[in-house]
C-alpha cells in the first residue's frame, strides 16, 4: 500500500493539553472537497465556516480516514481508534492524537496510550466506499490463528467443487462492490446465525453470501 504509516507511543503529563497532527494538501485552484468515514460508511463535509458555529467547531468526529482533494486525486490519512480530525482552512487534514481535559472526564488520556496512522495519496476517480474498505482494513488488519484439527483436515480435503460448499464456518461476500461484513452473531431466542453487512457506495449494489 502507498501509504507512510506511523505507531506512536504518548505518555501525557500535564493536563489541558492538546496534541494534533497536521497533514497539508497540495494546493488547487478549486475549492477541495473533504470525505470522511462513519461508523457503517461515509460522507461529505464542507471545508468552510459560514456560520460562527461552523466556525467555532474546531474538528468534527469522523472514522477511520479522511480524504481532501478533487476529482483526480486526494490526500488520505487513515486512523486506527482517533475519532477527532479537523480541516484548517480548508486546505489540511488534522488527526488529533492526545487531548487531556479538565472536562468532562478528568482522566481522559491518562497513561501511555498506543496508535497508528497512515497518510499517502489516492488517485483515480473518487471512490469513497473503496477508502471505507482500505480503511477498514488498516484498523482490523487479518490476524493468522492456529487452525483446530478439523479445520486442518478439511483444509487438507480435495478443494470443493464449484456447486460445492465452503468450509464449515466460512464467511463469504462475493461481488466487485464496496459491502463489508460488519457482524457475525448468534440469535438471541434459537440458534441461527445472524449476519450483517454494509454497502459502502451509497447505492443498491447485488452480492452473493457464501457460508
Amino acid at each position: 500500500e502507498n501509504v507512510i504509516r506511523c505507531t506512536s507511543t504518548l505518555h501525557a503529563l500535564q493536563r489541558r493539553q492538546l496534541v494534533r497532527a497536521v497533514f497539508p494538501a497540495a494546493p488547487a485552484a478549486a475549492p477541495l472537497r473533504l470525505i470522511h468515514g462513519t461508523q457503517h460508511g461515509w460522507l461529505t463535509r464542507p471545508t468552510h465556516g459560514n456560520t460562527p458555529q461552523q466556525r467555532a467547531a474546531f474538528e468534527f468526529p469522523a472514522h477511520g480516514f479522511a480524504a481532501l482533494g478533487d476529482s483526480a486525486s486526494r490526500l488520505l490519512v487513515m486512523a486506527d481508534g482517533l475519532y477527532g480530525w479537523s480541516c484548517p482552512r480548508g486546505t489540511a487534514i488534522g488527526l488529533t492524537l492526545l487531548r487531556t481535559p479538565n472536562y468532562p472526564d478528568p482522566g481522559a488520556d491518562d497513561g501511555p496510550i498506543t496508535f497508528t496512522y497512515a497518510v499517502g495519496i489516492d488517485t483515480g476517480p473518487e471512490a469513497p466506499g473503496r477508502l471505507a474498505l482500505h480503511a477498514d482494513a488498516f484498523a482490523r488488519p487479518i490476524l493468522p490463528l492456529p487452525a483446530s484439527p478439523a479445520r486442518q483436515a478439511a483444509a487438507s480435503a480435495p478443494e470443493p467443487t464449484a456447486t460445492g460448499r465452503p468450509l464449515e464456518g466460512l464467511v463469504e461476500v462475493l461481488t466487485p462492490h464496496p459491502i463489508s461484513i460488519e457482524a457475525i452473531k448468534l440469535a438471541e431466542d434459537d440458534d441461527r446465525v445472524i449476519i450483517r453487512l454494509c454497502e459502502l457506495s451509497g447505492a443498491p449494489q447485488t452480492a452473493r453470501l457464501c457460508l
